[in-house]
Order: C-alpha cells, then sequence, then structure tokens
C-alpha cells in the first residue's frame, strides 16, 4: 500500500493525540518557541515522538513504534494528514530542510537508518536511500519532560551545551521581548540592544543614556547615571542611540540601531572619541545594529561606511557579532573600492 493511502485509512480512525511519549503539543511547541523555532518544527519533533502507531517500516510494526524511526515522508504525513487532518501531498524538500535539518542542526534529533534484521542504526548509511530515517534525541526527549516549574532553566542548560542551541535560544529570547510596547521600529531595536545584546558582548557594561526620541532628549536620570561616570551630555556633543559605561572604569561603548540609517561610520566615531576624551574616558568600542542581517548586507554593499574595528549585530541572529576589518590600503577587494583608513579601537 501506498503511504498516502496508508495514512488516508490511519487517518480515519486517528484521534489527535493529547500526548505523545508523555509529552503535549502544546509543550513541543513552547519549547520551539523559547529556542527561536517556528510551529512547523515544533510539530515535526511531535511527530517524531508518536509512541501510539507501529513503525511503517515492512517488518518492523510488530516490534517498533512510529517514535523509534520515520522517514521524511512518513513525518510529512503525520504532520499534514494526522496532526492537520489535510490530505494531498508532502513536499518531502520542506519537511528535510525546513522542519527536520533544523532539529538535527540543533542536537535535538538523530539521524539513522533502518537495516532489515539489525533495526536501526545510527547515521544515515546510504545517501538518498529510502530507509534513512529521524527520531528525538533522549536527552531532548528528557528537557520535552522537564516538569513546569523547571522548564526555563532546563531549556538555558539544555541549549547551552551547543553553540547552535545557544544562539537560537537568545533568538527565542530576543524575538519575546521584541514584543514589548514601543513606539516605533527605531524605539524596538534600541530596547533590544539594551536587553538581547548587551547582556551577551558586553555585560560589564550598564546602559547610562538611550534616545527616547521624545521628551527631554537627556532624562534627569540619565543625567545622574552620566554624571557617576564623570560624563555629561551638551547640545553640541554626539547623541549616539545607546551609551553604555563600564563599571569601574573609564571604558566607554555606544551603539547605533539602524532603521533606516545612521551606522557607526568614521564621523560618529571620531565625535563620541573627542566626547570620551573631554570627560577623561576612553570609546572601547561601538556597535551598528539592523533588524536583519539582509538589510545590512543592502546597505553596505553600496556605503562601506561603517568604522573599521567595530560590530555589527542584526536582531534576527542574536547569538553572533561581527567584527568589521577592512583589508589594508592596496590589499584585495578592498583597493578597488578606495576604502578609507579608520581607526581600529581595542575593545
Amino acid at each position: 500500500m501506498a503511504l498516502a493511502d496508508d495514512f488516508t485509512k490511519i487517518q480515519k480512525t486517528y484521534k489527535a493525540r493529547p500526548r505523545a511519549n508523555g509529552v503535549t503539543l502544546q509543550r513541543v511547541l513552547d519549547v520551539m518557541a523559547a529556542l527561536g523555532l517556528p510551529e512547523a518544527v515544533g510539530r515535526g519533533a511531535f511527530a517524531l515522538l508518536d509512541d501510539t502507531l507501529p513503525s511503517h517500516f515492512p517488518r518492523a510494526a510488530s516490534i517498533h513504534r512510529f517514535s523509534d524511526g520515520a522517514t521524511v515522508a512518513q513525518v510529512g504525513f503525520h504532520i499534514r494528514m494526522l496532526q492537520l487532518g489535510g490530505v494531498g501531498k508532502v513536499d518531502r524538500e520542506h519537511v528535510r530542510d525546513e522542519i527536520l535539518k533544523p532539529l538535527v542542526e540543533l542536537g535535538a534529533v538523530q539521524t539513522i537508518s533502518y537495516a532489515m534484521g539489525s533495526g536501526f542504526v545510527a547515521g544515515h548509511v546510504t545517501a538518498k536511500s529510502n530507509n534513512n530515517a529521524y527520531r528525538v534525541e533522549p536527552s531532548f526527549l528528557a528537557l520535552l519532560q522537564t516538569p513546569a516549574a523547571g522548564l526555563q532553566a532546563a531549556i538555558n542548560t539544555w541549549a547551552g551545551a551547543t553553540q547552535v542551541g545557544t544562539r537560537l535560544r537568545l533568538l527565542g529570547q530576543a524575538a519575546t521581548t521584541i514584543k514589548a510596547a514601543t513606539t516605533s521600529p527605531h524605539e524596538a531595536l534600541i530596547q533590544q540592544i539594551i536587553r538581547a545584546y548587551a547582556p551577551v558582548f558586553i555585560p560589564t557594561y550598564d546602559v547610562v543614556y538611550q534616545d527616547a526620541d521624545d521628551g527631554n532628549r537627556v532624562t534627569q536620570a540619565e543625567a545622574a547615571k552620566l554624571a557617576q561616570h564623570g560624563l555629561a551630555l551638551g547640545l553640541q556633543d554626539p547623541y549616539p542611540d545607546v551609551i553604555f559605561a563600564e563599571r569601574g572604569t573609564k571604558n566607554i561603548w555606544i551603539a547605533e540601531a539602524v532603521t533606516s540609517d545612521g551606522e557607526v561610520d568614521l564621523t560618529k566615531w571620531n565625535a563620541v572619541e573627542a566626547w570620551c576624551k573631554k570627560h577623561g574616558g576612553r570609546l572601547a568600542g561601538a556597535t551598528t545594529a539592523y533588524e536583519v542581517h539582509s538589510y545590512w548586507v543592502r546597505r553596505q554593499a553600496a556605503l562601506h561606511n561603517i568604522a573599521d574595528g567595530t560590530y555589527v549585530w542584526t536582531l534576527d541572529d542574536p547569538g553572533v557579532q561581527h567584527r568589521i576589518q577592512y583589508a589594508p590600503a592596496g590589499q584585495g577587494l578592498v583597493a578597488a573600492a578606495a576604502a578609507p583608513a579608520t581607526p581600529k579601537p581595542k575593545p
């Protein structure tokens, strides 16, 4: 019987399972959201948890369950027909690349193969084989089964074990905080710099000023914080979107939130550096932030204006920052672009 016919038959009597391997679909979706992954990926993981169905591999149904290993197509039909009640063909490339691949890269799902007479073995032994399958990693199943009271701590611990997991967890946190009430995309990005970027990349720095775009340019509270670090902002001084001061030092870090323009270019760097020196401080570093990586690429393909030695951070990949470093004049592609000499701050 063709796989589609098989699932059509199952669909007629199948009732949506409230739990699979003791885990609800909502729990899976909540964990995926915390990791910055979409609902479709969560449904893929939930399909692989289904221990109520027998295996769909030949001669394995009496021994193995669906959760012991399922192919791309089997996962796709499970999502489309059993979870969503749909019909029709399954886009196998979408299931493989957009649902299962992220789970494998995260370390939440293992690649396995079904071998007749031997059961499931590790890895995809033969490329593009119909016997290639996937199953949930035991440590990820344990995470999903964690009691609610300790779930967030468990997510942080589990995700922190890999770079991919950490980056996805930070993305999930940023996606949550961006929902906070803000008046503009520019203000929202400023808040993300403060809440998602600074605690990870400049954890020893505190916010002493942020551009609110309304009311007094410098609030009384900000003036007091600036004064604690020997700083003050006058009418003729530069006003970055965010100013950070390092605890116990004279180091200053600035950030610019770019939703239309306003990168940390050489002019901005020189102006802020002069302001820092005037107050006995040191400009230790600077960051230009964008909402999405693609916008950074589009703008810099034309402008090439971000100061050398500064950093770029994008909200859509908040676990990574990029250091800008131009090749020396006369070398490489920079020579063709006639890139100007720029300062190289030491963070």
